[in-house]
Formats: C-alpha cells, structure tokens, sequence
C-alpha cells in the first residue's frame, strides 16, 4: 500500500512522490503495510535516539496520560515537567538552571529570541536589536526561525514575509578555503564574523543565533578547533547574547548530553528539540541562566512567552522516559564510542567511490557529501537532483536516508545524512552500512 498525490486527502510534501504506508515498528526498523522493513538510519529528521516502539517509554506515556495528558503552562503544572526540568538542568553547563517546554524545535527557537529580546528591554537597551546567524545555517521552518536559515529557496518563495537578518560565513571543513582546517580555519571564519560585526555595528547587535554543530546544512560538519572559543569571548566582552541550537546535535547526539560541551563555548541560551523527545511526542526545550531570569523577576516580573502545549505533561512525560533510557542504557557515552567507529567505516565507502566527496560529523550526526569530481570537489548541477535519487534508491533498498541539496554553494551540492538511534547494535551498524553502499552504487550519477 503506498499514496502518492492526489490519491490521499493529506496535504503531502513532495506531490512527486510514493509514499509508503508505515504500520509498525520495533528498534531501528520501521514496517510497512506490505511488510517491507525501512532500516531508520536518520532517525527521521534526526529524531529517533531510543528507538522505535520503545516499551519503558511507551509505558511512561501510557501512565502519564492515564492521570493527566494536558494542562496549560499558564496555570498549572504537572510532576513530569518539574522533574524533567530538574533533570535537564542537571546536565546543563554550571549557571543554567531553567528550563520550558514548547513542541518543535522551530517554536523552541522563536522563543529563545524572544527571550533574548526581553532581556533587552528588562535592561533598558533599545539599540541592541539585531540578530545575527550564519550561511551555511538552520534554524526552523516558522517564520523568524527561517529568517536566520540561509536557504535559498524558502527565501525566495517566501521572502517577503521575512527578515532581514545579517549573515556571515558559516564553518565547512570540506568547502574551507583555508590550507590547514586545525590550524587556519578559526582565524579564517572567526574574521568573517568580526566583518560582520563591524558592517553591522557592535552597539546594535543583541544575539547570536547559532548551531555549534551544523545539521544537513554542512553535513554535520563541526567548528575548527578554537573557533567557537573565540567567538564566545567576543560575545561576553561585546555584550552579544547567545543562543546555541541544539535541537539537532543536542540531547546526546554528538557525544555528549549538549553538543557546546565539546568546544568550551559558553552560551546563554540553549535550544534542545529532536532527540530530547525520541520521536515519542513533540517536545523541545529553552534552557536558559539562572541570572537571566532573576533579571526578569526582579524587572517585569514575566517571561512573555506562551503556547498552548507549553509544559504539556503528556509530552514531559515523553521526554523524562526518554532521558531515563538514556541514562540508564549509557547510550551517551554509546554514542560517542560508537560514532568514531560508525564515521570511519564510512570514510571506507567513500574513499573507495568516485562520487563520494566527504564524511563528516561527530557522534551519531554525520553527513556524507557526494560530487561529480572528487578532485576538484565540483558538485553535481542541481538539475541531476542527486540527494533525491539517492533518497528514493535508499527507501526502495530499504533504508532511510535524509537528503539535502544547495549546500555547496547555495543552489547546487548533494548530501545525505546519517543519524541512527543511539542504541543502534553494531550488527544493525553493519547491516546500515551495507544497504548504504550498495545504494550509493546502484546510483545512475549523471541521469
């Protein structure tokens, strides 16, 4: 059983598509209604860090509703919310100590700014009004949020509905101008945002919207050694808030619980969505300072944000039983030991093929890049649609894949992007990688 368009009365995607009818899961595996097994080798958008049909979440699920599903953030709270945000801040870096809970990564981002932009007014500065993000980026599909996300086609279509928002050069180890990426790249990049600064002008810049490791926008790629370090530093002496997007390489993807953990990056707010809730529920969350939020108590006495499921206790509970499975499993620590494993294995099929440009990320967030020549690093013409023909090629050979385009240089570049559930076995790593390569070589490249 599969629906392409017009033959289902959803409003589908891609109206070009077949879309098979899933009907179970277990593990990495996704069923359809045919029988067929998907291996779930992005976790779908990134999502899936327990699994699918996890028991001890579900169960957690089925508990929480059975007593209370919904109440509004505005009025009440609920038991799974309270310790949820215990548990989150527990791991946060030391100063963070509030945390809520909105749905989507894209609304957990528009309330970050907001948040930075009350800060502003609680502070009586009226001037620093600017926010600024990176090209390369992502940051969500509402309308703030895709304001500060360089892609070319949704401004294009949507342009007018959207702001203007100033944007410098985003890290890409594989397109890097640079000789040496350990040893020049952070000079390089870090440059590029000081020109911005100085275009746009310090006084009147009031935060930094950034991934601290990019998603299908550079293919994972993370930042040279020392780079966010500097911009960081920039930001405290410059009075520049911070907000690091987490909501793809957050929540233990990268290796660690928050992906800023790696690079000594001291932000002031952090975005999780995605893994945070394993597919279960749409949760994501803002944590935010201790300090920050004193400043508004002792202000406006208000943090004026609100949606209808904020602090929703059917999705808290989603997500605590998510963060016990992965506490209790160690799949951070997993994660981290089996992503070096998972990324050099890869680097195999990519050095064996003519096609195949790059690997990169960290973790179980990793991006493979595919060229037409790997010498020159040239890309395909987005008229070959690659990533779709590798996407497509990957569903029929029973994998799932997450395709991505334009990244090269804004309208051509091919990518996919690999990001498992965290308890992946190593024999279902193997079994991935296997349906991968031979995907990769069942591609006609120039058709």
């Amino acid at each position: 059983m599969k629906y392409r368009y017009p033959e289902t009365k959803l409003i589908l995607r891609d109206l070009d598509y077949e879309y098979p009818v899933i009907c179970r899961s277990e593990g990495v595996y996704l069923y359809d209604a045919e029988g067929k097994d998907y291996l779930d080798a992005s976790g779908g958008a990134f999502v899936a860090s327990v699994g699918h049909s996890n028991a001890e979440v579900i169960k957690a699920m089925h508990e929480q509703q059975s007593k209370v599903a919904y109440v509004n953030g505005m009025h009440f709270l609920s038991e799974a919310s309270i310790e949820l945000a215990e548990k989150i801040s527990s791991e946060s870096p030391a100063g963070f100590g509030r945390v809520t809970f909105l749905n989507s990564g894209s609304e957990a981002i528009e309330a970050a700014v907001k948040f930075c932009h009350q800060l502003r007014a609680e502070r009586k500065q009226t001037k620093k009004t600017k926010v600024i993000a990176r090209d390369p980026g992502y940051h969500g599909n509402t309308l703030f949020a895709l304001s500060a996300s360089a892609r070319p086609v949704y401004k294009k279509l949507f342009g007018s509905l959207l702001s203007d928002i100033p944007m410098f050069e985003a890290t890409y180890e594989y397109r890097s101008p640079t000789e040496s990426w350990d040893k020049k790249a952070s000079e390089y990049y870090f440059n590029k945002f000081l020109e911005l600064i100085k275009k746009e002008g310090v006084d009147s810049i009031s935060t930094l919207l950034i991934e601290p490791i990019c998603g299908s926008s550079t293919g994972g790629s993370p930042p040279p050694p020392g780079y966010l370090k500097l911009i960081s530093d920039f930001c405290k002496k410059n009075d520049i808030y911070i907000i690091a997007d987490e909501v793809a390489c957050g929540a233990g993807r990268s290796g660690s619980y928050f992906a800023s953990a790696h690079f000594d990056f001291n932000p002031d707010v952090i975005v999780l969505g995605k893994a945070v809730n394993g597919g279960y529920a749409p949760l994501s969350c803002v944590v935010v300072k201790d300090e920050h939020m004193d400043l508004i108590a002792n202000g406006s006495g208000a943090y004026l944000h609100a949606q209808t499921y904020i602090q929703s206790p059917a999705c808290a509970a989603a997500g605590l039983a998510v963060y016990d499975h992965i506490k209790k499993y160690n799949l951070v620590d997993l994660v981290a030991k089996n992503g070096v494993l998972l990324k050099s294995r890869l680097q195999k099929i990519v050095d064996s093929h003519p096609h195949l440009g790059f690997v990169a990320g960290m973790g179980y967030l990793m991006g493979v890049e595919f060229v037409e020549d790997k010498k020159t690093k040239k890309p395909f013409s987005r008229s070959n649609k690659v990533s779709e023909k590798i996407h497509r090629s990957g569903i029929k050979n029973g994998i799932v894949l997450w395709p991505h385009k334009a990244q090269a240089d804004g309208t051509n570049g091919d990518l996919v992007m690999i990001a498992p559930p965290f308890n992946m076995s190593l024999d279902e790593m193997d079994e991935l990688l296997i349906r991968f390569e031979y995907t990769v070589k069942g591609i006609e490249w120039n058709g």
